[in-house]
């Protein structure tokens, strides 16, 4: 039986495809970390500080999350980059009450 070419070519363009996308994640997921700048933090009381140092809330329970702005945050659409290329969200602390 005869291979057909024209199927094994169309596995090599979807694994090209595929390598594509996760090289395009990888980068775009390290450009993210580089770039980012931290913007301040939201405490455990619901507070938002604009501080960016250590007790940035410590009046206030101490930080349930980090707030940083990304590159892609600058976009139209920031959620639709998010989300296909699994970029980062802003990071998390922890409170007691979590």
């Amino acid at each position: 039986m005869k291979k057909d070419s024209n199927s094994n070519f169309g596995w090599f363009v979807i694994v090209i495809i595929a390598g594509l996308w996760l090289l395009s994640t990888i980068l775009a997921n390290v450009y993210a970390y580089a770039s980012r700048k931290s913007i301040g933090a939201e405490c455990c009381d619901e507070w938002f500080s604009n501080s960016t140092s250590s007790g940035a809330c410590s009046g206030h329970g101490g930080v349930r999350n980090w707030r940083y702005h990304y590159w892609y945050h600058d976009t139209k659409h920031p959620q639709l980059y998010q989300a296909i290329l699994f970029l980062p969200s802003n990071g998390g602390g922890s409170c007691e009450d979590d």
